[in-house]
């Protein structure tokens, strides 16, 4: 089962299509927060943090339910446009 939101998608699913961002509220809407991970070296030393984006393609409300599921360090939800590129 796919989960409703995030960045984890099927990788032959059609609807992961390229889009582009834009500044434009007409086009669709999505939410971004970047979470901080971890990084160790291989023998298990801790050495820094690597950021990664997280993107919800759903209302502010879902993307803060999935930003509060993450125990590691996150920044705030912020708010972008997309629109689908034609294939």
């Amino acid at each position: 089962m796919t989960p409703p939101c995030g960045n984890t998608f099927p990788p032959c699913d059609k609807r992961a299509r390229s889009v582009t961002i834009t500044n434009d509220p007409a086009d669709g809407e999505f939410w971004q927060f970047e979470e901080r991970v971890q990084v160790r070296a291989l023998i298990g030393i801790p050495y820094g943090r690597m950021p990664q984006d997280v993107n919800v393609i759903s209302t502010r409300e879902q993307c803060e339910a999935v930003r509060a599921t993450i125990r590691i360090r996150r920044t705030p939800v912020r708010g972008l446009y997309f629109r689908r590129d034609e294939r």
